[in-house]
């Protein structure tokens, strides 16, 4: 059983794909394929984290 939580997260979830699904499709798509790397983590406008930044090692 989905706690409140887990409903909440969810539900934010599939706002951000409603919001820009070509942006999702196309980073899930790409990260299939290749590391994606980013020099800012990367938001949705609900704050959802999309991406994290690369750290140097």
């Amino acid at each position: 059983m989905a706690n409140a939580c887990d409903t909440l997260y969810k539900n934010t979830a599939h706002q951000s794909i409603e919001e820009d699904p070509h942006y999702v499709t196309a980073i899930t798509e790409m990260a299939g394929h290749k590391e994606v790397i980013s020099s800012k983590d990367i938001y949705t406008t609900n704050r959802i984290k999309l991406i994290t930044k690369k750290h140097d090692n």
